[in-house]
């Protein structure tokens, strides 16, 4: 095979997030990692004399961590994600990840999250800003697709 000419990296991607009014926010400005975890529940069966197991597949999930700055802008993922855990307890809310951006043929992944954790780790001798960290788990189907001209 020869080599590939169709890496992307993840520059100009585009992570929005639900606000309070139900809109989509961009945050890509004020995050700097996102990591969908995408797995699939496996059962396995071993019988004697057998050397090797069977598997089967079922139900499938994800976990969405982020990475976000610290900021004290409204419409900033950090007030963002403030406000999700503080005014909005066990509100679903959806995330879109798209990638290489929001261009036509990009590719489209969304889900209706909960929010798990929000993690905001404040040290006395670091001069960097601080990065939070927050784990959304979906809640019913999520989806991958193109995005539309």
């Amino acid at each position: 095979m020869t080599q590939t000419l169709t890496a992307i990296n993840a520059c100009d991607a585009v992570i929005r997030l639900e606000n309070a009014s139900g809109g989509m926010q961009d945050i890509s400005g004020s995050s700097n990692e996102a990591t969908m975890s995408l797995s699939n529940e496996l059962g396995m069966l071993r019988t004697f004399q057998a050397r090797w197991p069977v598997r089967l597949a079922c139900k499938s999930d994800a976990s969405i961590d982020l990475k976000v700055v610290y900021t004290e802008a409204d419409a900033e993922a950090c007030s963002i994600l403030k406000d999700w855990y503080y005014n909005h307890h066990g509100e679903a809310r959806q995330v879109s990840i798209n990638l290489p951006d929001e261009s036509a043929g990009s590719e489209k992944f969304l889900f209706d999250c909960l929010l798990e954790t929000l993690s905001i780790p404040v040290k006395s001798d670091d001069a960097n800003p601080i990065l939070v960290s927050a784990t959304l788990k979906p809640t019913g189907e999520f989806t991958w697709s193109m995005v539309a001209t």
